[in-house]
């Protein structure tokens, strides 16, 4: 039987390592969830872990980016995930490394004492200010993942029209560029 590399946490967030041998993956994961432990990685022991912490893979903050943040730290507070591990874990998995450092430059000004709203809004660079406002609505009402639910439909909602009008502007571009091409061609000859 192979033996596998994991890390898991318990409960209360306090992060497990270890090595287990089982027939495969899935079988070491059950059987780590019989112990309450939650599952972050796994690997066959000589590999390297996957799943965690993801590959940053740009620097700048895209608006996916944000979509992922907003939706995702809704299903987890949702989910009745404490906040910091919430932020911890989206800011762990977003594929921006900015965004992922203002993410966790939140998580320890909201450690620190400060309301959520107040430090997103110390990062207006990556979040946008109204989002603080909107939170802010949220903390007041009791209902903070509904509103990141709301911004999160918003948002996705303002990158299909982005990609719409990229689309509509992209086909005239393309024939006026290929009507100039044309004409150039029939003067030149």
């Amino acid at each position: 039987m192979p033996r596998f590399r994991y890390i898991a946490h318990t409960p209360e967030g306090k992060r497990v390592m270890g090595d287990e041998t089982a027939v495969d993956e899935a079988s070491l994961v059950r059987m780590l969830q019989g112990k309450n432990l939650f599952v972050s990685r796994v690997a066959v022991a000589g590999q390297e872990l996957k799943g965690g912490h993801a590959k940053k893979m740009h620097q700048k903050a895209l608006d996916q980016d944000r979509l992922y943040f907003a939706r995702e730290l809704a299903t987890l507070l949702n989910a009745g995930i404490p906040f910091d591990r919430a932020l911890t874990l989206v800011s762990e998995q977003v594929l921006s490394v900015q965004l992922a450092k203002a993410l966790e430059q939140v998580r320890e000004d909201v450690n620190a004492g400060l309301p959520f709203h107040k430090a997103i809004s110390k990062q207006p660079k990556y979040i946008p200010p109204l989002w603080s406002h909107l939170v802010e609505a949220g903390e007041t009402g009791g209902n903070i993942s509904g509103v990141l639910k709301r911004i999160a439909s918003q948002l996705e909602q303002t990158i299909n029209l982005k990609k719409k009008v990229v689309s509509a502007v992209m086909y005239p571009a393309v024939l006026i560029v290929m009507t100039i091409g044309a004409i150039s061609i029939f003067l030149l000859f």
